[in-house]
């Protein structure tokens, strides 16, 4: 048998990336895989500025509107324990304090870390389409729809 050419390993190529990409749900793990590498790349942004997803949300809901440590928890609809937390380590941080009422404000360094934060995410998620990242989650992923692997699981 001869060994196949250039031009057959092509075709077998096209062909097999035509077969994932007809798969039952290959756009949706397409998409899948590209909003995971998106979040990725946002909490890689956010822990930059010692922020979790749920410390941001918090902190930006502080600086809408200054509150206590109860009516925030009750804002937020989060148990108050955790939101102590947060603002212990916000207060940490510098990026929030509690006035003499115990109602926390953020603080000039909280606002602007808000800032550059909001201003990195939003570069995260227009260079993410571009990522090395991206390309390499979209390559596994592809793969795995190759390998049959249920979910379009990306190998550790």
């Amino acid at each position: 048998m001869k060994p196949a050419g250039p031009e057959e390993e092509a075709t077998h190529a096209t062909d097999a990336a035509s077969e994932a990409g007809a798969a039952p749900g290959y756009l949706p793990r397409l998409l899948s895989a590209a909003a995971y590498v998106s979040q990725a790349a946002c909490d890689r942004v956010l822990e930059r500025f010692g922020l979790n997803r749920s410390s941001y949300r918090l902190l930006e809901h502080l600086a809408a509107e200054p509150a206590a440590a109860h009516a925030l928890a009750a804002a937020t609809g989060r148990l108050l324990p955790a939101v102590e937390k947060h603002l212990m380590e916000f207060r940490s941080a510098g990026y929030a304090v509690p006035d003499g009422s115990g109602t926390w404000v953020v603080t000039d360094a909280g606002a602007r870390a808000l800032e550059c934060a909001q201003l990195a995410e939003s570069e995260a998620d227009l260079v993410a389409e571009d990522s090395r990242e991206l390309r390499e989650a979209l390559r596994c992923l592809i793969a795995s729809l190759r390998r049959g692997q249920p979910n379009g699981q990306i190998p550790s």
